[in-house]
Protein backbone atom coordinates (compact mmCIF):
# COMPACT_ATOMS: atom_id res chain seq x y z
CA UNK A 1 0.00 0.00 0.00
CA UNK A 2 1.22 3.70 -1.05
CA UNK A 3 2.45 5.63 1.98
CA UNK A 4 2.70 2.10 4.24
CA UNK A 5 5.33 2.55 7.31
CA UNK A 6 6.27 -1.11 6.54
CA UNK A 7 8.02 -0.22 3.39
CA UNK A 8 9.34 2.99 3.98
CA UNK A 9 13.49 3.32 3.95
CA UNK A 10 15.35 2.17 6.81
CA UNK A 11 17.28 5.23 7.38
CA UNK A 12 18.04 5.39 11.50
CA UNK A 13 21.11 5.93 13.36
CA UNK A 14 24.51 3.94 12.50
CA UNK A 15 24.35 1.70 15.39
CA UNK A 16 20.83 1.26 15.96
CA UNK A 17 19.02 -2.01 17.09
CA UNK A 18 18.22 -3.62 14.00
CA UNK A 19 15.30 -4.78 15.14
CA UNK A 20 13.62 -1.35 15.47
CA UNK A 21 10.76 -0.41 12.97
CA UNK A 22 11.93 1.05 10.10
CA UNK A 23 12.11 5.01 10.25
CA UNK A 24 8.71 6.33 8.47
CA UNK A 25 8.14 10.66 9.17
CA UNK A 26 4.95 11.71 8.41
CA UNK A 27 4.52 15.46 9.77
CA UNK A 28 7.02 17.79 10.98
CA UNK A 29 6.82 21.19 13.00
CA UNK A 30 9.16 23.76 14.21
CA UNK A 31 9.38 25.18 17.47
CA UNK A 32 10.39 29.31 17.97
CA UNK A 33 13.83 27.51 19.30
CA UNK A 34 14.37 25.65 15.94
CA UNK A 35 13.52 21.81 17.45
CA UNK A 36 12.26 20.13 15.06
CA UNK A 37 9.65 17.56 15.91
CA UNK A 38 9.17 14.89 13.60
CA UNK A 39 6.13 12.47 13.66
CA UNK A 40 7.29 8.64 12.81
CA UNK A 41 4.77 6.24 11.69
CA UNK A 42 6.54 3.48 11.94
CA UNK A 43 6.98 3.98 15.79
CA UNK A 44 4.08 5.86 16.72
CA UNK A 45 6.70 8.24 18.26
CA UNK A 46 7.22 12.11 18.19
CA UNK A 47 10.49 12.62 18.09
CA UNK A 48 12.28 16.15 18.85
CA UNK A 49 15.74 16.79 16.96
CA UNK A 50 18.23 19.14 17.26
CA UNK A 51 18.61 20.14 13.92
CA UNK A 52 22.78 21.17 12.22
CA UNK A 53 23.28 23.25 9.42
CA UNK A 54 25.24 20.27 7.79
CA UNK A 55 21.72 18.34 7.58
CA UNK A 56 22.89 16.14 10.69
CA UNK A 57 20.05 16.22 13.94
CA UNK A 58 20.70 14.32 17.27
CA UNK A 59 17.36 12.78 18.64
CA UNK A 60 16.93 14.33 22.02
CA UNK A 61 13.91 13.58 22.41
CA UNK A 62 11.56 10.71 22.16
CA UNK A 63 7.27 10.94 22.97
CA UNK A 64 5.17 8.08 22.50
CA UNK A 65 1.98 9.14 21.23
CA UNK A 66 0.27 5.58 20.31
CA UNK A 67 -0.64 6.35 17.17
CA UNK A 68 0.83 5.33 13.17
CA UNK A 69 -1.68 8.13 12.11
CA UNK A 70 -0.03 11.10 13.74
CA UNK A 71 -1.93 13.68 11.21
CA UNK A 72 -0.97 16.70 12.46
CA UNK A 73 1.43 18.65 15.14
CA UNK A 74 1.70 21.72 17.14
CA UNK A 75 3.99 22.71 19.64
CA UNK A 76 3.78 25.67 22.50
CA UNK A 77 6.58 28.30 22.79
CA UNK A 78 8.02 27.38 25.65
CA UNK A 79 8.03 23.55 24.84
CA UNK A 80 5.71 22.35 27.58
CA UNK A 81 2.97 20.83 25.53
CA UNK A 82 2.90 18.80 22.18
CA UNK A 83 -0.52 18.68 20.64
CA UNK A 84 -1.14 15.21 17.96
CA UNK A 85 -3.60 14.90 15.76
CA UNK A 86 -4.59 11.12 15.49
CA UNK A 87 -6.85 10.88 12.56
CA UNK A 88 -7.18 7.07 12.68
CA UNK A 89 -8.09 7.48 16.44
CA UNK A 90 -10.53 10.67 15.42
CA UNK A 91 -9.22 12.57 18.29
CA UNK A 92 -6.46 15.62 18.77
CA UNK A 93 -4.60 15.22 22.29
CA UNK A 94 -2.37 17.18 24.38
CA UNK A 95 1.12 15.94 25.70
CA UNK A 96 2.05 17.61 28.91
CA UNK A 97 6.37 17.23 28.75
CA UNK A 98 8.06 16.69 31.71
CA UNK A 99 11.54 18.54 32.27
CA UNK A 100 12.83 15.05 30.72
CA UNK A 101 11.15 15.63 27.68
CA UNK A 102 12.05 19.51 26.80
CA UNK A 103 15.38 19.60 24.89
CA UNK A 104 16.13 22.87 26.80
CA UNK A 105 16.36 21.43 30.28
CA UNK A 106 20.28 19.69 30.34
CA UNK A 107 20.26 16.24 29.94
CA UNK A 108 22.54 13.10 30.12
CA UNK A 109 24.42 12.01 27.50
CA UNK A 110 21.46 9.52 26.24
CA UNK A 111 18.53 10.08 24.09
CA UNK A 112 15.60 11.08 26.32
CA UNK A 113 12.83 8.71 27.40
CA UNK A 114 9.48 10.47 27.80
CA UNK A 115 7.55 11.03 31.34
CA UNK A 116 4.74 13.20 29.17
CA UNK A 117 1.48 12.92 29.93
CA UNK A 118 -1.45 12.44 27.70
CA UNK A 119 -5.18 13.76 27.56
CA UNK A 120 -8.25 13.93 24.88
CA UNK A 121 -8.37 17.38 23.58
CA UNK A 122 -11.37 17.08 21.76
CA UNK A 123 -12.75 13.68 20.21
CA UNK A 124 -14.68 12.09 18.16
CA UNK A 125 -13.96 14.04 14.83
CA UNK A 126 -13.79 12.83 12.07
CA UNK A 127 -10.36 12.28 10.56
CA UNK A 128 -8.52 15.28 11.97
CA UNK A 129 -5.54 15.70 9.72
CA UNK A 130 -3.80 19.37 10.56
CA UNK A 131 -2.87 21.56 13.58
CA UNK A 132 -2.21 25.08 14.30
CA UNK A 133 -2.07 26.82 17.12
CA UNK A 134 -2.66 30.45 18.58
CA UNK A 135 -1.29 30.44 21.83
CA UNK A 136 -1.42 33.69 22.92
CA UNK A 137 -5.45 33.61 21.90
CA UNK A 138 -5.26 29.67 23.60
CA UNK A 139 -6.87 28.34 20.70
CA UNK A 140 -5.93 25.40 18.34
CA UNK A 141 -7.56 25.69 15.44
CA UNK A 142 -8.14 21.50 13.51
CA UNK A 143 -9.02 20.72 9.88
CA UNK A 144 -11.34 17.83 10.10
CA UNK A 145 -11.00 15.92 6.62
CA UNK A 146 -13.89 13.72 6.73
CA UNK A 147 -16.31 16.35 8.30
CA UNK A 148 -15.06 19.07 5.19
CA UNK A 149 -14.53 21.76 8.27
CA UNK A 150 -12.42 23.85 9.90
CA UNK A 151 -12.78 23.82 14.16
CA UNK A 152 -11.45 25.58 16.71
CA UNK A 153 -10.49 24.79 20.18
CA UNK A 154 -10.62 27.36 22.88
CA UNK A 155 -9.19 27.08 26.84
CA UNK A 156 -5.75 25.16 25.30
CA UNK A 157 -3.24 27.86 26.34
CA UNK A 158 -1.14 26.83 29.70
CA UNK A 159 -1.64 29.80 31.12
CA UNK A 160 -5.83 28.35 31.68
CA UNK A 161 -6.26 26.36 34.57
CA UNK A 162 -5.93 22.60 33.79
CA UNK A 163 -9.53 22.11 35.47
CA UNK A 164 -10.74 24.10 32.32
CA UNK A 165 -12.21 21.73 29.88
CA UNK A 166 -11.58 22.93 25.86
CA UNK A 167 -14.84 23.99 24.29
CA UNK A 168 -14.99 22.99 20.58
CA UNK A 169 -16.66 24.80 17.99
CA UNK A 170 -16.81 24.81 14.14
CA UNK A 171 -15.10 27.72 13.16
CA UNK A 172 -15.99 27.47 8.89
CA UNK A 173 -17.60 24.95 6.72
CA UNK A 174 -21.44 23.84 6.31
CA UNK A 175 -19.91 20.42 5.96
CA UNK A 176 -21.08 19.83 2.60
CA UNK A 177 -18.06 18.75 0.13
CA UNK A 178 -18.16 21.99 -1.88
CA UNK A 179 -15.67 24.09 -2.18
CA UNK A 180 -17.28 27.68 -1.47
CA UNK A 181 -16.11 31.25 -0.35
CA UNK A 182 -18.40 33.89 1.78
CA UNK A 183 -18.77 34.09 5.49
CA UNK A 184 -17.58 31.37 7.48
CA UNK A 185 -21.32 29.90 8.00
CA UNK A 186 -22.12 29.89 4.18
CA UNK A 187 -18.16 28.92 3.38
CA UNK A 188 -17.52 25.33 2.19
CA UNK A 189 -14.79 23.19 1.63
CA UNK A 190 -13.76 19.98 0.30
CA UNK A 191 -11.27 17.51 2.05
CA UNK A 192 -8.65 19.93 3.91
CA UNK A 193 -5.55 18.56 5.09
CA UNK A 194 -3.29 21.39 6.05
CA UNK A 195 -3.28 24.42 8.31
CA UNK A 196 -0.82 27.28 8.48
CA UNK A 197 -1.57 30.49 10.81
CA UNK A 198 -0.49 33.90 9.98
CA UNK A 199 2.53 35.79 11.50
CA UNK A 200 0.03 38.26 12.81
CA UNK A 201 -2.50 35.70 13.95
CA UNK A 202 -5.30 37.25 11.67
CA UNK A 203 -5.13 35.10 8.78
CA UNK A 204 -5.63 30.88 8.40
CA UNK A 205 -4.48 28.98 5.36
CA UNK A 206 -5.81 26.20 4.56
CA UNK A 207 -5.05 23.10 1.95
CA UNK A 208 -8.32 22.12 -0.10
CA UNK A 209 -8.11 19.10 -2.29
CA UNK A 210 -10.97 19.11 -4.40
CA UNK A 211 -9.76 20.28 -6.10
CA UNK A 212 -5.95 21.32 -4.74
CA UNK A 213 -6.13 25.12 -3.62
CA UNK A 214 -4.76 27.10 -1.00
CA UNK A 215 -8.22 28.87 0.72
CA UNK A 216 -7.57 31.71 3.21
CA UNK A 217 -9.44 32.73 6.23
CA UNK A 218 -9.62 36.13 7.59
CA UNK A 219 -10.20 35.63 11.23
CA UNK A 220 -11.17 39.68 11.79
CA UNK A 221 -14.00 39.34 9.52
CA UNK A 222 -15.21 35.96 9.47
CA UNK A 223 -14.67 35.14 5.78
CA UNK A 224 -13.34 32.74 3.18
CA UNK A 225 -11.79 33.45 0.18
CA UNK A 226 -9.39 31.14 -2.49
CA UNK A 227 -5.94 32.90 -2.85
CA UNK A 228 -4.22 30.11 -5.08
CA UNK A 229 -5.22 26.79 -6.99
CA UNK A 230 -2.22 24.34 -7.72
CA UNK A 231 -2.09 22.49 -10.90
CA UNK A 232 -4.91 20.13 -11.77
CA UNK A 233 -2.85 16.77 -12.13
CA UNK A 234 -4.07 14.46 -9.57
CA UNK A 235 -5.95 17.49 -7.69
CA UNK A 236 -8.97 14.74 -7.17
CA UNK A 237 -6.92 11.92 -5.75
CA UNK A 238 -5.67 13.83 -2.56
CA UNK A 239 -7.05 11.62 -0.08
CA UNK A 240 -7.58 8.03 -0.56
CA UNK A 241 -7.61 4.73 0.97
CA UNK A 242 -10.02 3.67 4.26
CA UNK A 243 -11.08 6.11 6.80
CA UNK A 244 -8.54 8.10 8.53
CA UNK A 245 -5.46 7.18 6.13
CA UNK A 246 -4.49 10.82 5.02
CA UNK A 247 -2.19 11.32 2.27
CA UNK A 248 -3.22 14.65 1.95
CA UNK A 249 -0.76 18.22 1.26
CA UNK A 250 0.91 19.99 3.90
CA UNK A 251 1.23 23.58 3.98
CA UNK A 252 3.67 25.47 5.76
CA UNK A 253 4.56 29.65 5.89
CA UNK A 254 7.68 30.98 4.98
CA UNK A 255 9.68 34.13 5.16
CA UNK A 256 8.80 33.52 0.77
CA UNK A 257 5.29 32.94 1.11
CA UNK A 258 3.67 29.53 1.42
CA UNK A 259 5.04 26.17 0.37
CA UNK A 260 2.83 23.41 -0.28
CA UNK A 261 3.85 19.28 0.02
CA UNK A 262 1.97 17.35 -2.59
CA UNK A 263 2.17 13.43 -2.27
CA UNK A 264 -0.08 13.04 -5.41
CA UNK A 265 2.21 15.48 -7.38
CA UNK A 266 5.45 14.06 -5.94
CA UNK A 267 6.13 17.97 -5.79
CA UNK A 268 6.43 21.18 -3.51
CA UNK A 269 5.04 24.13 -4.61
CA UNK A 270 5.24 28.33 -3.88
CA UNK A 271 2.88 30.51 -3.51
CA UNK A 272 3.34 33.70 -3.60
CA UNK A 273 1.07 35.82 -1.04
CA UNK A 274 0.71 38.79 -2.72
CA UNK A 275 -0.23 37.73 -6.07
CA UNK A 276 -1.07 34.31 -5.64
CA UNK A 277 0.76 32.31 -8.11
CA UNK A 278 2.06 28.87 -8.02
CA UNK A 279 5.45 27.51 -8.71
CA UNK A 280 6.79 24.40 -8.73
CA UNK A 281 10.03 23.94 -6.17
CA UNK A 282 11.09 20.44 -6.42
CA UNK A 283 11.04 20.75 -10.26
CA UNK A 284 13.56 23.47 -10.31
CA UNK A 285 15.36 21.43 -7.69
CA UNK A 286 15.78 18.96 -9.79
CA UNK A 287 17.72 21.13 -12.43
CA UNK A 288 20.31 22.03 -9.20
CA UNK A 289 20.09 19.26 -7.44
CA UNK A 290 19.00 15.48 -8.96
CA UNK A 291 20.90 13.61 -6.13
CA UNK A 292 18.44 14.08 -3.50
CA UNK A 293 15.21 13.22 -5.94
CA UNK A 294 12.67 12.77 -7.03
CA UNK A 295 10.44 13.06 -4.05
CA UNK A 296 7.97 10.42 -3.06
CA UNK A 297 4.56 10.52 -1.40
CA UNK A 298 5.99 14.06 0.64
CA UNK A 299 3.36 14.65 3.57
CA UNK A 300 4.76 17.18 5.93
CA UNK A 301 6.60 20.68 5.44
CA UNK A 302 7.89 23.09 7.70
CA UNK A 303 10.50 25.89 7.41
CA UNK A 304 13.54 25.69 9.40
CA UNK A 305 14.79 29.47 9.84
CA UNK A 306 18.67 28.83 11.45
CA UNK A 307 19.13 26.94 8.48
CA UNK A 308 16.63 29.15 6.09
CA UNK A 309 15.76 25.46 4.46
CA UNK A 310 12.33 23.53 3.85
CA UNK A 311 12.46 20.22 6.00
CA UNK A 312 10.10 18.01 3.70
CA UNK A 313 8.77 14.56 5.06
CA UNK A 314 9.81 12.40 2.08
CA UNK A 315 7.38 9.61 3.52
CA UNK A 316 7.35 7.06 0.40
CA UNK A 317 11.45 6.82 0.68
CA UNK A 318 11.15 6.78 4.65
CA UNK A 319 13.55 10.31 5.02
CA UNK A 320 13.53 13.60 5.93
CA UNK A 321 14.89 15.83 3.70
CA UNK A 322 16.60 19.81 3.65
CA UNK A 323 16.08 21.72 0.87
CA UNK A 324 17.40 25.15 1.27
CA UNK A 325 15.56 28.10 0.59
CA UNK A 326 16.50 29.17 -2.71
CA UNK A 327 16.25 25.35 -3.99
CA UNK A 328 19.85 25.02 -5.01
CA UNK A 329 20.64 22.40 -3.22
CA UNK A 330 19.53 19.31 -0.98
CA UNK A 331 20.49 16.75 1.16
CA UNK A 332 18.88 13.90 3.57
CA UNK A 333 18.64 14.43 7.06
CA UNK A 334 21.08 12.12 8.98
CA UNK A 335 19.97 11.09 12.43
CA UNK A 336 22.75 10.41 15.25
CA UNK A 337 22.31 10.10 18.56
CA UNK A 338 23.77 11.77 21.60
Amino acid sequence: MAGDPNNAADTRPAGADSQRSPWCPVKVAIDPAGTLWVADAATGQVLGLALEMDGRATVIARIPVATNQPSGLAITRNRDALFVADASGHVVRRFNLSERDRPDVPASNAERGSDASAADVVADLDVPSALALDESAGVLYVAVTGANQIWRVDRVSHSVPTSAVPAATVLAGTGRPVPMDGLFVHAGFARPTGLVLSADRRRLYVIDNQPASVRMLDLTLGQVSTLATLPPNGSEAATSGARGQITGRDIALTPHGLVIADPVDNQLYGVNLRHGTVSPLSSRLAEQSPAGLPLCQPSGVAFHRRTRSYVVADRGNGRLMLIAGDTRSASEVTLKSH
